[in-house]
């Protein structure tokens, strides 16, 4: 957990739910100021496995190319779950990712992790 000094929630009622990431639940209740909730509670984070269910979704390159899905809008994510970019129309759709990475690429019903190589 970041850390904070003891008096950070001061007058902040403590029994409220506190959702941190699965696998710290131990560190804050026992971590100073943020041990004193009562309600600390584990999330999921991340992206969940994504897969191609249809069509064709992948990198070539720089370029993240999705064949088969024509009149589908296209939603691209980082692997911190932010969109950072959107296509209305997938026909012959192609992108130049700004930077080499892991991205999650949503195409109508349809998803898939592409690695982009720069």
């Amino acid at each position: 957990p970041p850390a904070i000094e003891s008096n950070t929630f001061y007058n902040v009622d403590k029994t409220i739910p506190l959702k941190v990431p699965a696998g710290s639940i131990v560190a804050y209740r026992t971590t100073v100021g943020w041990k004193e909730f009562t309600n600390i509670q584990a999330i999921t984070v991340g992206i969940a496995q994504a897969k191609v269910t249809e069509g064709g979704i992948y990198a070539k390159g720089s370029l993240i190319v999705v064949e088969g899905h024509a009149a589908e809008a296209v939603y691209v994510y980082n692997v911190a779950g932010q969109q950072v970019h959107y296509a209305p129309n997938a026909a012959n759709y192609q992108w130049s990712a700004p930077q080499a990475g892991i991205y999650i690429v949503k195409v109508g019903n349809s998803s898939a992790k592409v690695a982009v190589i720069k």
